[in-house]
């Protein structure tokens, strides 16, 4: 049986939050990104992977 992942949806504010966290820094602390997980109310591997996203698409654009 699959389990089904979570989809975790971002408001706008929280969007521009992680952009501005990126591109203030785009490798930040982990506990930089705990304090974040923990404001949005989610787990911190899920603002390490839009983070890790973010990083990736840039390489491929650059």
């Amino acid at each position: 049986m699959d389990k089904k992942k979570s989809q975790i949806t971002y408001t706008n504010e929280q969007i521009q939050t992680l952009l501005k966290l990126f591109h203030g820094n785009p490798y930040p602390e982990s506990e930089m990104m705990e304090n974040v997980a923990k404001d949005f109310g989610v787990p911190e591997n899920k603002i390490k992977g839009r983070l890790f996203c973010h990083r990736c698409c840039l390489k491929h654009f650059i």
